[in-house]
């Protein structure tokens, strides 16, 4: 069975592309208006963004948008990395038949880029921690899991709860993602 199939199922109307690549444009936008001014100054977009995003051997239909901290803002050092640990906004079907995006944190932890688990310990319970802040609305996977070598803390858009993309929400929720992990991130003692 298709990813589209079940959202047709609900009367969702599957899109294309390009018209995801419209919708997590107006979020980043929309998240880009509300967010506190500082902040707004610290974070940028990666620049190809919003881009498809492949992975080798499977078939997503995501698009996405990457934010990073400006280069400045970019502590502890070997943290953060344009392909291995950034936020992200992404539309589209490819993990779960019935989300329809999400936003997230993630790190690839044992990439040279991101420390080589220099971070591991202190990102684990930073995100722990925030999980716990909202337990019935995000998802933590971990390397102890033993199925990758990320960490991603996500929230995640469910169909069944949402008849389209929710970009107020996904604004709003980046925004609080980052307000709970980014002070602790820089705190981090560098490599």
């Amino acid at each position: 069975m298709k990813n589209n199939d079940n959202l047709e199922e609900l009367n969702i109307p599957a899109l294309s592309i390009e018209q995801r690549c419209i919708e997590v444009s107006k979020a980043y936008d929309l998240f880009n208006d509300i967010l506190d001014p500082e902040l707004r100054s610290t974070f940028t977009k990666v620049g190809r963004d919003p881009s498809p995003l492949f992975k080798p051997n499977r078939r997503l239909d995501i698009v996405h948008i990457r934010l990073l901290p400006e280069s400045q803002h970019r502590l502890p050092r070997n943290f953060w990395s344009v392909g291995n640990c950034y936020y992200q906004i992404y539309h589209g079907y490819g993990w779960d038949q019935m989300e329809l995006g999400a936003v997230l944190f993630y790190q690839s932890i044992y990439h040279k880029a991101c420390g080589n688990g220099f971070y591991f310990d202190a990102v684990e319970q930073i995100l722990n921690e925030v999980k716990l802040k909202r337990p019935k609305d995000l998802v933590f996977v971990t390397p102890r899991d033993g199925e990758n070598e990320f960490f991603v803390l996500k929230r995640p858009f469910k169909a069944l709860n949402y008849r389209s993309f929710p970009r107020d929400e996904v604004a709003k929720d980046l925004i609080w993602l980052i307000n709970e992990t980014f002070p602790k991130f820089r705190k981090l003692t560098s490599l």
